[in-house]
């Protein structure tokens, strides 16, 4: 059945309070960080009655710890180390299955832009995905409330205007943003109307031999 919780104050454990009443623990009873889950759920596995140790801040109260027997705390202890290696590879796995998965949605990605701009260079489609879908950067590949091919004209453009235009020239001599994005406006708007174009089809070399 799951652990009693009592809310206590104080850093005597002989002396500790809780809503006006004194609460004294036995001398075997040791204070615990906050800060490890796992060790946490352990011992409060392991006890009818957990002390959380909590402290007084300006506008509220918050927990500091946990008081619990020294015995109780030692096995949890041996638990959680035996079982952090599993624990551990549980996360490697997590880890490189979302990097799967995201890598797979970067390939759909390339195509995706491939099929919007048939001339764009492979090597400029990479950057634009893997900069403006990068994971975490909150850039306009991870605001999931656009179309997707919204995101990839919006990334293009961005793209083009920071690596084929002045933009940055512009605005590291004092432009304004607005104003530096209205001068290189054509450049960007010539360049995408270049990459939305047919590749063009290769055309054999006279006298080579055909396949």
């Amino acid at each position: 059945m799951p652990s009693v919780e009592k809310k206590v104050w104080g850093d005597d454990p002989a002396d500790l309070w809780s809503f006006g009443e004194v609460v004294s623990l036995p001398a075997c009873y040791k204070f615990v960080q906050r800060g490890n889950a796992a060790l946490t759920r352990e011992i409060k596995a392991h006890c009818e009655i957990v002390y959380v140790a909590m402290e007084r801040t300006r506008k509220f109260n918050r927990v500091r710890g946990l008081w619990a027997p020294e015995n109780v705390i030692a096995e949890a202890q041996k638990v959680v180390a035996a079982s952090a290696e599993r624990r551990e590879a549980q996360r490697e796995k997590a880890r490189v299955a979302r990097a799967d998965r995201h890598e797979e949605a970067l390939d759909e990605l390339d195509e995706a832009l491939g099929a919007m701009f048939p001339s764009m260079p492979l090597q400029d489609a990479e950057l634009i995905v893997d900069h403006a879908f990068e994971v975490g950067s909150g850039r306009v590949g991870r605001t999931t409330k656009l179309p997707l091919e919204k995101q990839l004209r919006w990334a293009t453009r961005a793209y083009i205007r920071h690596n084929y235009t002045a933009y940055d020239e512009l605005l590291a001599n004092g432009i304004s943003r607005d104003d530096a994005r209205f001068f290189v406006e054509k450049q960007v708007d010539e360049k995408l109307d270049a990459w939305r174009q047919p590749r063009p089809a290769r055309v054999r070399p006279a006298g080579s031999p055909q396949k």
